[in-house]
């Protein structure tokens, strides 16, 4: 695997360009998706009550779940097995910094941070020789928020776009989306009471500047 090498997207593909398309990045800039209202699974645990408006409840929950993943980093064991997520060496960028750009870029709405970090650690309870440490946890930031908004948000990017915002090539990205789907067993499907565990989780980690 090669190193991440986030740079700044030139263009982007339009809105309704399908995920699964091959198709080369548009000449536009990254159109923002529409999102006023919370919907689906925010309806049983809303990031947005308390007065907190989605665009602010958006960075918040990026915000809160890179904390998260620089936790589970920070104890993370020194001699882990490699996997197909680990590079060559760490990402330069910190993960905090770096789940703060692919919010920037992909303007997915806020269950889906929830839901990557769902999908992260059911992968690692499934396989527990996975290991989210610091060479492996941007690749499974950017593939867990790239299946969450895949499958909640009705507006997605192409794997092109997604693998330019976070550095890697389609065909890495590619892989990496099929291996972690396998991993998975294809269950993407989350229960009311699951994405309230993992809010929680966000939640307490952002501490009192997120709203339950």
């Amino acid at each position: 695997a090669e190193t991440i090498d986030p740079g700044t997207p030139e263009t982007s593909p339009t809105a309704d360009s399908p995920a699964s398309s091959s198709s080369e990045i548009g000449a536009t800039p990254p159109q923002q998706p529409s999102k006023v209202e919370p919907g689906g699974l925010l309806a049983q645990s809303p990031l947005t009550e308390g007065g907190v408006g989605p665009a602010a409840a958006g960075e918040e929950a990026a915000i809160g779940l890179g904390i998260v993943l620089d936790g589970m980093v920070r104890l993370a064991p020194k001699a882990a097995a490699r996997t197909v997520f680990h590079g060559i060496r760490a990402c330069p960028v910190p993960i905090k910094d770096y789940v703060a750009r692919l919010r920037t870029y992909f303007a997915c709405s806020i269950e889906c941070y929830v839901m990557a970090l769902l999908y992260i650690d059911r992968a690692i309870k499934r396989h527990p020789r996975l290991v989210t440490d610091s060479q492996s946890v941007h690749r499974l930031a950017l593939c867990g928020l790239m299946l969450a908004a895949k499958f909640q948000d009705d507006i997605f990017y192409a794997n092109a776009f997604y693998a330019k915002v976070g550095g890697l090539t389609v065909k890495e990205l590619n892989s990496l989306e099929v291996t972690m789907l396998r991993m998975l067993d294809y269950r993407l499907m989350v229960d009311p009471e699951e994405f309230k565990l993992y809010h929680t989780m966000i939640s307490q980690a952002m501490g009192p500047r997120m709203a339950l």
